[in-house]
């Protein structure tokens, strides 16, 4: 809504712009969009008077300005920006621009000192699909926590190559299980039942059957069933998984197929736990 209401005042509609900023205020009182919204209202009037922009006013003047004018200002906005809300700010912006050297910036920040920050960068070229930078970032840092983030992001990206070697050939098993959390994301069932009726560890095969209930891997897990009869603790989760997809006929399925009491029960008791 705010960023409806900057475009609006852009376009000389400074009406309609007001009136989206009152919506803004009365049906998300506790937004932290709402100061920023009163200083889009009051930026004419304060510009008169001062004959200057603030940080604010220069960022958002540079949204609609060519790449090649924008970003060195936008570098140097970072740079000078005092607080994290300020430089997420610009790191948002940045993310807008179809240019690589604007995803290289964020890629910068991404590997910076400042937790919170990168984070955030992270998750951007994530959003933006900047899947060549995210490996990048996850092979050269020592961070782990910077790499389950790339992971992530990996993830939100659709990056499943990438992802499926990750869980394939990393010796920490916690970046294995972010890997395959990722692949659950980004919908790389194929990948996931690979991992999952192949020979990795029982705790990667587990965190694949689960991802394949993230990712609707219903016929994947029912294909999968009948072959983990030898690992009840992995039939088990693909019970588990298919209620997460959603797989309720194929529950029935299994149900009237099944060849022991055992089984029936706890098909059953997957069954009455999909029904609550």
């Amino acid at each position: 809504m705010y960023w409806r209401a900057y475009a609006l005042a852009q376009a000389g509609r400074a009406a309609q712009s007001q009136e989206l900023v009152k919506r803004l205020r009365s049906e998300h009182p506790n937004s932290r969009w709402i100061a920023e919204a009163e200083r889009l209202q009051r930026r004419p009037a304060a510009a008169a008077a001062t004959g200057g922009e603030s940080d604010q006013d220069r960022l958002e003047t540079l949204l609609g300005q060519p790449a090649d004018k924008s970003l060195p200002q936008l570098a140097q906005l970072l740079r000078d920006a005092k607080t994290p809300q300020a430089k997420r700010r610009v790191l948002f912006v940045l993310s807008q621009i179809d240019d690589p050297r604007a995803m290289a910036q964020i890629a910068a920040a991404a590997e910076g000192g400042d937790p919170a920050l990168s984070a955030q960068a992270v998750h951007l070229l994530g959003v933006s699909g900047a899947e060549t930078l995210l490996r990048q970032i996850y092979s050269k840092t020592g961070d782990a926590k910077l790499k389950q983030r790339a992971l992530q992001a990996l993830g939100v990206a659709g990056a499943t190559d990438a992802l499926a070697d990750a869980a394939r050939n990393s010796s920490d098993t916690q970046l294995r299980h972010g890997a395959v959390q990722g692949l659950g994301v980004s919908g790389g069932v194929d990948a996931l039942t690979q991992i999952a009726a192949g020979d990795a560890d029982l705790s990667t095969r587990r965190e694949a059957i689960k991802a394949l209930g993230v990712a609707g891997g219903q016929k994947q897990l029912l294909e999968l069933y009948p072959k983990l009869s030898a690992v009840p603790e992995l039939r088990a989760e693909a019970l588990s998984a298919l209620r997460v997809a959603g797989g309720d006929q194929g529950l029935l399925t299994l149900y009237k197929n099944a060849k022991t009491p055992e089984e029936k029960q706890a098909l059953l008791r997957t069954l009455k736990g999909t029904e609550n």
